[in-house]
């Protein structure tokens, strides 16, 4: 796919401008893209997942700068500390 970031953004805006002109229910943006080719639609996918990305990780920061996650941070300290986790491979090779 190549391009920066801005540059597919661009591409995923025109297209949402020339296909899309105002849509206000999830019904109607899916059907319209639906009408996309497909280059064009995994372009938008591209950009709607990186939006869902960075959404997620400023979520995740703002827990943790207000303290949200330090609960969850304690017990997955002690739980390591006891043994009580099992490495990522094992889990995922489920060995």
């Amino acid at each position: 796919m190549g391009g920066t970031p801005d540059d597919t953004w661009q591409v995923a805006k025109h297209c949402l401008n020339y296909y899309i002109p105002v849509m206000s229910t999830v019904a109607e943006i899916e059907k319209a893209l639906q009408t996309l080719p497909v280059e064009e639609a995994r372009k938008v996918a591209g950009w709607l997942q990186r939006y869902l990305d960075e959404t997620w990780d400023k979520q995740i920061e703002g827990d943790i700068v207000a303290g949200r996650l330090d609960k969850v941070w304690e017990r997955a300290r002690a739980d390591i500390a006891a043994g009580r986790v099992k490495p990522l491979d094992e889990i995922i090779n489920d060995e």
